[in-house]
């Protein structure tokens, strides 16, 4: 496993996009809840197709499946 060595400029901190390899099931992360477009805190329970996860959200208990693009670490990152 090779790290980017591609310098990366940015002005602005950009939000932290997870990488497909980097959701796995059972993986702690926060995902836009659809129906008032907020991060929430979840968990991924199974790995629907390219680019989508099926999550259920802590607290909630709501199940939905989402894009990765909807879905970032938590703040802090993982641990």
């Amino acid at each position: 496993g090779g790290q980017d060595t591609g310098a990366v400029v940015a002005t602005l901190k950009p939000p932290k996009f997870l990488k497909s390899s980097e959701v796995l099931v059972g993986a702690k992360c926060e995902a836009i809840y659809s129906v008032d477009g907020l991060f929430y805190p979840c968990s991924v329970d199974a790995i629907e197709g390219e680019g989508s996860y099926h999550v259920t959200f802590e607290g909630y208990g709501n199940s939905e499946v989402v894009s990765i693009m909807h879905m970032r670490m938590p703040p802090g990152g993982a641990g």
